[in-house]
């Protein structure tokens, strides 16, 4: 983690979609700014003490960092496999940590209150939030996830939501919603015709144009759908209720049931989502990093066999990452790589 994020803060400010839009915004951002409060605050903060572009690259990635770190080292069963996962994951936290900045601050914070839920902490859960609407607006949209807590998904009606689920991804991946995308940026942004150039130059991933997204299912809906059906395989059931309905008895604690639900939740939202409407992705963003904790709990109490399921997932993960790098695949990594130091 420290190496990623030393990356991520070192950067260039060419690197990245928006960095140099945030530069902009730092430079000519005042208090009263329409922008979420701590984001404003955390400009205010920098420029206070007149920090430099990339001292402030540097804070803003601290800020993204600071609490999936902090999530990993506490909370996950297997912390090494966690942070290969931020790394090589096909959300791409890790390379598109460096297009965007508030919703990846605001995604660490998501985390923090999904894991601080699944162990009854409702109010640090509900603080969470807080500090995640406060960068990003959209988090909010996890708030009333955090009162399902006693949902429990049988195993085959998990099963079914993933496979479904990727089954009208696909389907809405050939579909033409171009018009239909393009309108909507429009009216989510406030751009205009900025919606068709920002659909045109993504299209080569397919999930916000009418292209045939090939590319993106096989290496993110696919992906993200076994890795969650891997995990759930180890399923995180109460032994003794498990006995008496399966006879069946698993190591895992009662309480994370929940961060399994969410993982379950966020499925849909990335596989319908993503390839309904432009940037639906994001939509699914905050849940989808519960497979940060759960896939290494689930390695952990897992048989040999479950074990041999979940490392041929996390290695699919690895040629994904490798393949998406030295292809340079699309606008999200366009813009990465070749990756470039401030100071080069």
């Amino acid at each position: 983690m420290l190496l990623m994020f030393l990356i991520t803060g070192l950067r260039d400010v060419s690197i990245g979609i928006d960095t140099e839009s945030y530069m902009m915004e730092y430079h000519y951002m005042t208090s009263d700014a329409r922008r979420e409060p701590l984001f404003v605050l955390s400009i205010s903060l920098m420029k206070s003490i007149n920090a430099s572009d990339n001292t402030w690259l540097m804070f803003v990635s601290f800020l993204i960092y600071l609490p999936y770190t902090y999530a990993i080292v506490k909370y996950s069963k297997v912390p090494v496999m966690s942070a290969l996962l931020f790394m090589v994951s096909s959300s791409l936290f890790f390379l598109d940590g460096m297009n965007g900045i508030r919703q990846w601050i605001a995604s660490g914070f998501a985390l923090l209150a999904f894991i601080l839920r699944s162990r009854g902490n409702l109010v640090k859960s509900l603080a969470c939030v807080l500090l995640a609407v406060g960068f990003h607006l959209s988090s909010i949209i996890i708030l009333p996830f955090l009162f399902v807590k006693g949902i429990k998904l049988d195993k085959i009606v998990a099963y079914g939501i993933v496979v479904v689920s990727a089954m009208i991804g696909f389907m809405l991946s050939n579909m033409d919603i171009s018009s239909f995308t393009d309108d909507y940026v429009a009216l989510v942004s406030g751009y205009g015709g900025y919606g068709s150039e920002k659909l045109m130059s993504y299209s080569n991933l397919g999930y916000l144009e009418n292209t045939t997204n090939w590319k993106y299912y096989l290496l993110c809906i696919l992906p993200i759908s076994a890795i969650c059906i891997s995990s759930y395989y180890n399923h995180p059931l109460n032994a003794e209720a498990a006995e008496k309905k399966r006879r069946m008895i698993f190591k895992i604690k009662p309480d994370n049931w929940y961060l399994y639900t969410i993982f379950i939740i966020a499925i849909p939202l990335l596989n319908i989502a993503s390839t309904a409407i432009a940037y639906g992705h994001r939509l699914a963003f905050a849940f989808i990093t519960t497979q940060l904790i759960c896939m290494p709990e689930a390695y952990a109490r897992g048989s040999k066999k479950q074990r041999s399921v979940i490392n041929i997932v996390v290695f699919y993960f690895l040629l994904f990452f490798i393949y998406y790098v030295i292809k340079n695949n699309g606008a999200r990594i366009g813009s990465v790589v070749p990756y470039k130091f401030f100071f080069e």
